[in-house]
C-alpha cells in the first residue's frame, strides 16, 4: 500500500461530516481541523486514545456480537474505531472545543464508547 501526505486544502468545501461520506474524507476533514488555528483537534492524541479503547474493548470482548453478525473481529473492531471517532469529531466540531477542553472531551468520549460498544459499531456501519 502507497501512503501518500493528505492535502487539507483538497477537502472541498466545510468540512461537516454528514453520514453519507467516506471514512477517507472523514478522517481528511478531522486533519483539517486539527490544524485550523481556533480548534486545535488533538489528531494524533485522539488516534492512540481510540486505539487503546479499541484494543481495551477486544480484550474485555465486548465487540463479540459484533464479531459474529459481521463474521470478522478485525471489522467489528475497525468499525468500533471509526465509530467513535466519528462520535469524537463531531462532538468537537458541534461544541467548538480547544485543547483546554480535550481532557474533559476524551473522558466523556470513552465512558461513551466503552458503554454503548454497539453504538460504535452502529454508528460506523451506518456512516460507511
Amino acid at each position: 500500500m502507497v501512503s501518500r501526505m493528505v492535502q487539507p486544502d483538497k477537502v472541498p468545501g466545510p468540512c461537516i461530516v454528514p453520514s453519507i461520506l467516506p471514512p477517507e474524507q472523514i478522517f481528511k476533514c478531522s486533519y483539517r481541523l486539527s490544524t485550523a488555528k481556533d480548534s486545535e483537534f488533538p489528531l494524533a492524541p485522539v488516534s492512540l486514545n481510540i486505539t487503546k479503547w479499541t484494543l481495551q474493548m477486544v480484550r474485555e470482548r465486548k465487540l463479540t456480537s459484533a464479531a459474529k453478525k459481521q463474521q470478522s473481529a478485525v471489522t467489528a473492531a475497525s468499525d468500533f474505531y471509526v465509530g467513535t471517532f466519528y462520535t469524537l469529531y463531531n462532538h468537537w466540531k458541534d461544541k467548538k472545543c480547544t485543547m483546554a477542553d480535550s481532557g474533559f472531551v476524551l473522558k466523556e468520549i470513552e465512558k461513551r464508547a466503552c458503554s454503548n460498544v454497539m453504538n460504535m459499531v452502529r454508528r460506523a456501519v451506518t456512516t460507511l
